[in-house]
């Protein structure tokens, strides 16, 4: 066949090579790893995980709970205390986060005392019975019955209000924690309604519910805790300010007067009933430096002098006043009066040391002060269980 001539076949044209792709492998295996560690991952949340055992659950509710009651502004405690010497008694107190309180103490029913702490000074209020088994004499118990008294802080050898100050009994809640020992988780109970869980560490049973510390038992304290907003506490630094004010005729048994009395010579037709105090201090603290006396505070007494003449009473307000002396030391009282000739006289001096004006003043404005410390201390929480909540933020 001549060249050229078409013969039905076809000819193939020439192809090009073919473009090689990129290698793919380094981003197939990086997606590779990354689901595997996302499938990893997902069987640890569900099977994988460590769970945390029952004590530590409850020791984090207990730290939770802790931590609420070292910021409260205050706490009301209902229950009773048993003090070292093995004598117990009920208590309704409402304590401070700054340390102030107010409430009463029942030795047995209907046997009640009236209890205030104001400027870390202690007072209390109540009938004859009350005074008795708080230990007071007979005379004693008798004379002071219905008075305001300065006090020692400590009853049956405890300070109460020390104890259970809030951020001091909340810190106290777990003593094992610094030795790891694990908490135990205790019996359920009913407390306000609500179902509180008793978390025990070493010799203390705190019960918790909704994150709040609702009842502590320990050796000394058996308690209900309901905490106090700033406004609770408010109302009460406010109620309670015009009673403060009025404590400087509290009976004050920080300090003894003795006396003697006489009459002027010579008597008649006038006469002057004339007694000399002394006084002795009775500090419920005592302090002691080696070769240092400490100066003692000026004292205020009340005193009262009955006199009688033939029998016959005679009212005589200006022989009754208050005095201030010397707290170690003595002074002098009179008062003038006309006698016939003959006549028989009688006499009778009463004293009784009081807190003083210039005293109660001073009452005052700590309680103010810790009126607005409180409410600073609230503002100002600690995230520590061993910390003191904060007087500025």
């Amino acid at each position: 066949m001549a060249s050229g001539t078409d013969t039905g076949e076809t000819v193939a044209e020439p192809v090009a090579a073919e473009t090689v792709p990129r290698r793919r492998w380094p981003w197939v295996a990086l997606v590779f790893v990354l689901v595997m560690t996302v499938a990893a991952a997902a069987v640890w949340l569900v099977v994988g995980r460590p769970t945390r055992t029952p004590a530590e659950v409850a020791r984090e509710e207990l730290r939770v709970a802790r931590l609420e009651l070292i910021n409260a502004a205050g706490a009301h405690y209902v229950g009773r205390f048993t003090g070292k010497n093995g004598q117990s008694a009920g208590l309704d107190l409402r304590v401070t986060n700054t340390g102030d309180a107010s409430g009463t103490i029942e030795f047995e029913p209907g046997t009640t005392l009236k209890y205030l702490r104001a400027g870390g000074k202690t007072f209390v209020q109540g009938g004859r019975e009350a005074l008795l088994a708080l230990g007071f004499s007979e005379e004693g118990a008798t004379g002071s019955a219905g008075r305001q008294i300065l006090q020692t802080s400590y009853l049956f050898e405890v300070d109460v209000v020390a104890e259970l100050l809030p951020s001091t009994l909340g810190r106290g809640l777990d003593p094992n924690a610094d030795n790891r020992i694990p908490v135990d988780t205790g019996p359920t109970a009913t407390i306000d309604g609500a179902s509180a869980t008793g978390v025990v560490s070493g010799a203390v049973t705190t019960y918790v519910a909704s994150n709040h510390v609702v009842r502590v038992v320990d050796p000394t304290f058996d308690v209900r805790v309901t905490r106090m907003d700033t406004v609770a506490v408010a109302q009460l630094y406010s109620n309670l300010r015009t009673t403060v004010s009025i404590l400087d005729d509290a009976s004050n048994l920080e300090t003894q007067v003795v006396s003697d009395s006489g009459w002027s010579t010579p008597c008649g037709p006038r006469c002057s009933a004339v007694a000399t105090l002394t006084s002795t201090p009775k500090p419920f603290v005592k302090v002691t430096l080696p070769g240092v006396t400490l100066p003692v505070d000026t004292i205020f007494v009340a005193y009262q002098l009955e006199l009688t003449i033939d029998g016959t009473p005679l009212d005589r307000p200006d022989c009754s006043g208050i005095v201030e002396m010397p707290g170690a030391g003595t002074t002098t009282v009179s008062c003038a009066f006309a006698v016939g000739p003959g006549a028989r006289i009688e006499s009778r001096l009463t004293t009784r040391p009081i807190l003083g004006r210039a005293a109660a003043d001073d009452l005052v404005r700590s309680w103010d002060t810790n009126a607005k410390l409180s409410k600073d201390k609230a503002r100002c929480p600690t995230t520590s269980t061993r910390g003191e909540p904060k007087t500025s933020c």
